[in-house]
C-alpha cells in the first residue's frame, strides 16, 4: 500500500495490474470496515458472506505486494522509519483522540494500535529488519511454523499487534521471493482453472458465514486460539487453512487483475496508485460510521448507502489534495522528529563538559 512504490517493469513501464489490484484491494478493506460497524451486522448475513471473503485477501494481498517490491533491503531498512513508523506514531495520536472523542475513553487502549495503523506497525517491523532476518535459513517456512504457533500463547495478541506482524510476515515474504518471472507465469497461465478455483474459494466464504462455527474473528490473526475457544490442534488447522486460502485468492486475484489502464485517460488506475491516503483517512469515517450508525437496519438501503460510502471514499481520498496533505503532515512529523533527536544528542553531549564545570 506505501504509495511511493514504483511497480514498473525492468523496461520502464508501469505495471498496471499491480495499480488495478491495490484499487480492488482497497475498495474491500473500506467496504469491509464500514460494513462492521453500520448496524445490523450478522456473520450469517450477506453482509458477513462479504467480510468474511474480503478478510481472507486483503490485508495477505497488501502485504504480498509490499513484499514484492522490497527487493532492496537495505533500502527499505533506511526508509522504514520515515514511511511507516512516524506515520504511525503519528496517526495513533490522531485516531485515538478521534475515539476519545466519538466513543469515550474506555474506548482507548494504548497498547493496541487504533483500528487498520497495526498495518503500518507491521511494515515498519518487516522493512526495517528484513535485512536481517533474510539471513535465516528456510525463512519462509520457518514465518509460517511461526505464524501457527504464535496461536498457543495467549500472551500474544492484539498488544502492539504481535500476532498481526507474526502471522502475516509469511505473506509478505512470499511477495518478496515471488519474481517477475513467476508472476508472468500465473498471468499466462490458462483463465479456466482460476475462475473454478475462485468459485470454490466464495463457496468457501459462504460455508463459513452462513454454516460456519467459528468467530469471524477468528480471520483478524490478532488473538491466540484459546480467544476462540478452540483447542491448540484446531487453532493452527483453521490458521493454517485461512493461510492457505489466502494464497490462493492472491493467485486468483494477480491472474484476473487486467492489465491495461481503466477509466477515462486512466483515471481508476491513479486511484489504485494512490492507495494509502485512502487507507489512512477512510478509518476516520468508519469511526463515525460506527459511532452514528447508518439507517436500513442491515437491509437493501443499508447496501446501498454502504456501497456508495465505500466507492466515494476510495475517489475522494485517493484524490492529489489529500496525497498531499498526508506527504506535508507526515514529512512535518518527520523533520519535527529529526530536529528534536539531534538537539537531544546535542544536549547529552553537553553532559560531560556541564559535570567537569560542576
Amino acid at each position: 500500500m506505501d504509495r511511493k512504490q514504483n511497480p514498473v517493469c525492468a523496461g520502464g513501464e508501469r505495471v498496471y495490474f499491480f495499480d488495478h489490484l491495490k484499487l480492488f484491494l482497497i475498495f474491500c478493506v473500506v467496504l469491509a470496515h464500514y460494513s462492521r460497524v453500520c448496524g445490523g451486522f450478522t456473520p450469517d448475513s450477506p453482509m458477513g458472506f462479504v467480510y468474511i471473503t474480503a478478510f481472507s485477501f486483503i490485508m495477505q494481498g497488501f502485504l504480498f505486494i509490499s513484499g514484492y517490491f522490497s527487493k532492496n533491503p537495505e533500502k527499505c531498512r533506511k526508509t522504514a522509519v520515515k514511511a511507516f513508523l512516524i506515520p504511525f506514531l503519528v496517526l495513533s495520536v490522531i485516531l485515538q483522540s478521534l475515539k476519545w472523542f466519538l466513543m469515550g475513553p474506555e474506548s482507548v487502549d494504548l497498547l493496541v494500535p487504533a483500528m487498520a495503523l497495526w498495518y503500518l506497525l507491521a511494515l515498519f517491523v518487516y522493512r526495517f529488519f528484513l535485512v536481517y532476518l533474510l539471513r535465516i535459513p528456510f525463512l519462509l517456512p520457518l514465518s509460517v511454523g511461526a505464524a501457527l504457533l504464535a496461536g498457543t500463547v495467549s500472551e500474544i495478541g492484539a498488544e502492539l499487534s504481535l500476532s498481526r506482524i507474526i502471522c502475516f510476515f509469511p505473506f509478505f515474504l512470499l511477495g518478496y521471493y515471488t519474481d517477475k518471472a513467476m508472476i508472468e507465469k500465473i498471468r499466462t497461465a490458462p483463465l479456466l482453472p482460476f475462475g473454478f478455483l475462485l468459485a470454490l474459494l466464495l463457496l468457501f466464504s459462504y460455508v463459513c458465514a452462513f454454516e460456519g462455527r467459528v468467530d469471524f474473528g477468528f480471520w483478524h490473526l490478532k488473538e491466540g486460539y484459546e480467544a476462540y475457544k478452540m483447542t491448540n490442534l484446531d487453532g493452527m488447522l483453521g490458521r493454517g487453512l485461512i493461510m492457505a486460502i489466502g494464497v490462493l485468492w492472491i493467485l486468483v486475484l494477480v491472474r484476473l487483475a487486467p492489465s491495461r489502464p481503466l477509466g477515462r485517460k486512466g483515471a481508476l488506475t491513479a486511484m489504485g496508485a494512490a492507495t494509502m491516503s485512502v487507507y489512512v483517512f477512510h478509518i476516520g469515517l468508519r469511526y463515525a460510521i460506527k459511532a452514528f450508525g447508518i439507517p436500513g437496519e442491515g437491509g437493501p438501503l443499508t447496501w446501498l448507502i454502504l456501497l456508495f460510502l465505500a466507492a466515494a471514499s476510495v475517489f475522494l481520498f485517493s484524490r492529489p489534495v489529500f496525497q498531499r496533505i498526508y506527504d506535508r503532515l507526515m514529512e512535518g512529523a518527520w523533520l519535527f522528529c529529526r530536529r528534536l533527536s539531534l538537539r537531544t544528542l546535542w544536549l547529552f553531549s553537553q553532559v560531560p563538559a556541564f559535570l567537569r564545570r560542576s
